[in-house]
């Protein structure tokens, strides 16, 4: 399992970038990480519309509510 856990150390992510073998410099790196920005962003109404349809198809909204606390959630 120490073999696994140290290649999992090397991988290369997005989260903790290293540079190795690129012709990129660091800031060209994180202009292009930037970029995915908007797709992660745009997201969260993705979701919303699916849901929508999936909603307008079942016979009950897919919509979590017993209390006054408790917190929204996406269930699949």
């Amino acid at each position: 399992m120490e073999a696994v856990e140290e290649f999992r150390k090397k991988a290369l992510n997005p989260e903790s970038p290293k540079m190795r073998g690129s012709h990129e410099n660091g800031d060209v790196f994180f202009q292009h990480r930037e970029a995915c920005n908007s797709v992660y962003n745009a997201l969260p109404a993705v979701v919303e519309k699916y849901m929508a349809k999936i909603n307008a198809k079942s016979w009950a909204p897919t919509t979590i509510c017993s209390t006054t606390t408790a917190q929204p959630m996406l269930t699949a």
